[in-house]
């Protein structure tokens, strides 16, 4: 019907008429390729969030053994907070010791942090999602109760 009334009010309503698909096909193709980009699973930050996310949610107090950009922009998006950061291995001790806590940080940076896994006072979990960047995590936990 409205392509009727397009062609009533223009002499060049068969023009437009003929652009409409290929201009809504064009417009859906970009659209689809911007979400595709959106949330890319190896480059997502979102199943390392969600991990910590549910810590939070159980009680752990939580922080980042990374300065990272990229790391603490993707907790900052994802957790709607900027994280504390503890990276040296003092730091992490610190930060872990007496409470319930979570201490999140990334395999490079492991050879820097091996102190506090090879301490045996906290539990160690590597992320195992199928992600590159979620698996780059390693979450020690520290669970006083």
């Amino acid at each position: 019907m409205w392509f009727k009334l397009l062609r009533l009010r223009s002499g060049r309503g068969a023009e437009l008429t003929a652009a409409f698909p290929g201009t809504v096909t064009l417009l859906f193709a970009i659209g689809a390729a911007l979400l595709v980009q959106i949330y890319d699973p190896q480059r997502s930050f979102k199943s390392v969030t969600d991990e910590a996310l549910m810590d939070m949610n159980n009680g752990y107090q939580i922080g980042l053994g990374t300065r990272d950009e990229l790391a603490t922009g993707g907790f900052s998006f994802y957790l709607g907070k900027v994280l504390p950061v503890y990276a040296s291995p003092q730091a992490a001790i610190d930060f872990l010791d007496g409470k319930k806590a979570v201490l999140i940080f990334q395999q490079k940076n492991r050879d820097s942090l091996q102190a506090v896994i090879d301490s045996g006072k906290y539990s160690v979990t590597e992320m195992n999602s199928p992600g590159y960047v979620s698996r780059s995590f390693i979450f020690v936990r520290n669970d006083p109760g």
